[in-house]
């Protein structure tokens, strides 16, 4: 069995973490935001590094709406039900994946598109 306090504990944590990455991304966006240097080698440079910027901010955004959504499935009384199946969670999973919305057997089906 789950325990919610910890699981909210958790995802608040992962949560806030999630939230210092993005404005960390946004804040070097900003900064490469600046006129590209004139030397086509720094260019290539400072392009890569927005990219990678990018990549962070992107990656962080979609497990931050996870966390979120995490925690709204413990508001609601779900968070241990897969929402798939309906099944219960396997704890060892939320232990490994907090925000998991899925059991591992609707988790491995849908990677491989069953």
């Amino acid at each position: 069995m789950v325990d919610i306090h910890v699981a909210r504990r958790r995802l608040e944590l992962r949560r806030d973490e999630l939230a210092r990455r993005v404005s960390r991304a946004e804040a070097g966006l900003r900064h490469e935001a600046q006129p590209l240097s004139a030397d086509p080698e720094e260019q290539a440079v400072e392009r890569g590094n927005e990219d990678v910027l990018r990549n962070i901010d992107i990656d962080a955004r979609e497990s931050l709406r996870r966390v979120n959504h995490a925690l709204d499935r413990l508001d609601s009384g779900r968070y241990p039900e897969c929402e798939r199946c309906g099944r219960s969670i396997e704890p060892a999973r939320h232990d490994a994946i907090p925000e998991a919305d899925r059991c591992a057997a609707c988790a491995a089906s849908a990677e491989t598109g069953r």
